[in-house]
């Protein structure tokens, strides 16, 4: 059970860094650093939820 659940969890972690290097993995990082701009990108916010 431990290792199909292991598979699983690197299946879910795969797909969502996919998804984030389609949106700019960058941006992510800056974000967190950078909490004052999250205004001026409200679009993007949208678009992960």
């Amino acid at each position: 059970m431990k290792l199909a659940e292991r598979e699983l969890y690197e299946l879910m972690i795969s797909k969502i860094s996919k998804n984030l290097s389609v949106i700019r993995p960058d941006r992510k990082f800056l974000r967190q650093d950078r909490r004052n701009k999250t205004n001026k990108y409200p679009m993007n916010y949208k678009r992960m939820c």
